[in-house]
């Protein structure tokens, strides 16, 4: 009975290596779908590319950078060699950034933001409104609404996110 164990337990271990060998090569491919990227942590779909370069100051493990490379969407036109004439249709109509101007020094990136680049885009505003943390409100042409808090976000990557999703 011993030996017949062996052999058994030998393959049992070869189809698991194997298995591993595969979902690796799998799942480190230059392609990776939305649930792949999900399954490791990404929403694609919200990924910025520039969180990905940041990642890469602060994270010395290469393969949580290139997986985040790899799951991130919105690469610019300038990376790509386009022309914004030839970028793709916009996601949102217009946008809100709101503000509560009691604790604005709170967020300095935020502020400068306000003062210095807000006035460019043509379709947002910027509101007060008491005890809210900044938070872009975005709406699109069927009137369904996104918000995302951007209380952490860097002037680049408001600026980012809004020439990317926002008509101009």
């Amino acid at each position: 009975m011993k030996v017949l164990r062996k052999p058994v337990v030998i393959l049992a271990c070869l189809l698991l290596w194997i298995g591993i060998i595969l979902f690796s090569v799998s799942v480190h491919s230059a392609t990776l779908t939305p649930q792949q990227c999900e399954d490791l942590g990404f929403k694609s779909s919200e990924l910025s590319c520039s969180t990905c370069k940041e990642f890469s100051l602060f994270l010395s493990e290469k393969k949580i950078i290139e997986n985040c490379n790899n799951c991130c969407q919105d690469v610019t036109n300038q990376e790509k060699g386009e022309s914004s004439s030839n970028a793709t249709e916009k996601e949102f109509v217009s946008g809100v950034l709101y503000m509560c101007y009691c604790n604005i020094r709170s967020f300095p990136e935020i502020e400068g933001f306000m003062n210095n680049d807000a006035k460019k885009f043509r379709n947002l505003q910027v509101l007060q409104r008491q005890g809210v943390m900044p938070t872009l409100s975005m709406k699109r042409k069927d009137g369904s609404e996104e918000s995302h808090l951007v209380s952490h976000w860097k002037i680049d990557e408001i600026k980012e996110f809004l020439n990317e999703k926002l008509l101009a």
